[in-house]
Order: C-alpha cells, then structure tokens, then sequence
C-alpha cells in the first residue's frame, strides 16, 4: 500500500513541476512577443518618446 501511495505522490510531484515549466514557457513567450511588438515598452515606459 505504501509503494502505491509513494508512486502516486511523485507522479503528481511530476505533473506539478511539468505545470509550472509550461506557465513559465508560456509567459517568457508571451513576455518576447510583447517586446517584439513594441507593446511591452510603451507599457512599462522603457522609450521615452
């Protein structure tokens, strides 16, 4: 019974660590696109003109 309930706890260790990289993909994609397009620095203010 332990192994089960062992094996079941790693495994949604590694679906929660598979989550997180796949949000920080996510939002380092999202992050390049903004800048690519210009969006991110009339937002944040990096141009001043």
């Amino acid at each position: 019974m332990k192994g089960n309930e062992r094996h079941e706890s790693s495994g949604k260790n590694w679906s929660r660590i598979w989550l997180v990289l796949g949000v920080i993909v996510l939002i380092i994609i999202l992050l390049c696109w903004l800048f690519g397009i210009d969006t991110a620095e009339d937002i944040t203010g990096v141009t001043n003109g």
